[in-house]
């Protein structure tokens, strides 16, 4: 039976490189964080302006994020042969972003995050440098 660990925590506070490191130690996958690139391509193409991440997403895309993180996490959990799965995120992250940028807190997600389960919360914080990235910058 596979383990799923969620990587959890505020934004840039090293998620995606402690699931990959995990998941290179352990020898099995890692589910990178869907909105990553979800708002990567939105940018690219949709956004003349070069807003920040926090920026460029708006409630709309708070759907589709939701939707891709489980469609690839439970593709994920199809490929896997080891006894763990590294999630950068999942939909609760999501929920809390969308009650703290948008003031949101619908049904729907509510219902998402309860039928998701997971063996193992890792919480992040945000004591490690920052570290820029291409979609959020630094205020």
């Amino acid at each position: 039976m596979i383990k799923k660990i969620v990587l959890f925590g505020p934004e840039s506070t090293g998620k995606t490189v402690l699931a990959q490191e995990l998941s290179k130690h352990f020898n099995t996958l890692w589910v990178p964080e869907f909105a990553r690139a979800y708002l990567d391509i939105k940018k690219a193409y949709y956004d003349p302006f070069g807003r920040k991440g926090e920026e460029l997403c708006q409630p709309q895309d708070i759907p589709p994020i939701v939707i891709g993180q489980i469609a690839q996490e439970e593709a994920m959990e199809q490929q896997i042969k080891g006894d763990f799965l590294f999630c950068d995120t999942n939909p609760l992250q999501t929920k809390i972003y969308n009650n703290y940028y948008f003031n949101r807190n619908e049904n729907w997600l509510d219902y998402l995050v309860n039928q998701r389960k997971y063996d193992l919360y890792l919480l992040t914080q945000v004591d490690i440098p920052w570290v820029a990235d291409e979609l959020r910058a630094k205020s």
